[in-house]
């Protein structure tokens, strides 16, 4: 509690804060899961791999989101140390807003539940997945 002269200077603080927290919470998240993601890689993978550590955490965000604002806000902090991203207000802000036009992340062809149910059997939509994208990784 604050009290006196002061108070609404520490109540103001104190909401200022609240809007670092979730970037802040964000970006030291992925960034403890990319130190754990290349111990693993340290322990278990071939150098030649190491090119895939960016894309071990995709962000689906934007889901989660309760405006666009904050999709942008904590899709930046994830790209910070990833670059598997599906949450494209953020991808579109760090690419135009910030990184002079390149691209910082990537995605790859996904399914997703509809996709797969408008198919007769699975194979049936694997197969078209196949056809659609070729060679290269899809989900």
């Amino acid at each position: 509690q604050s009290f006196g002269e002061y108070s609404r200077l520490i109540t103001f603080l104190e909401t200022l804060l609240t809007m670092i927290w979730y970037p802040t919470t964000v970006a030291t998240l992925s960034r403890r899961t990319r130190q754990i993601v290349e111990d693993a890689f340290d322990a278990s993978a071939d150098k030649e791999s190491y090119w895939k550590i960016g894309s071990r955490l995709h962000d689906f965000g934007f889901r989660g989101c309760t405006t666009l604002e904050q999709s942008v806000v904590g899709g930046s902090a994830h790209l910070l140390s990833f670059d598997g991203s599906d949450t494209m207000s953020a991808c579109y802000y760090v690419q135009f807003e910030l990184n002079g036009g390149k691209p910082i992340a990537t995605s790859i062809p996904a399914t997703e539940h509809s996709v797969m149910t408008s198919w007769k059997t699975e194979k049936e939509a694997i197969l078209n997945m196949m056809n659609q994208f070729g060679k290269g990784v899809y989900a």
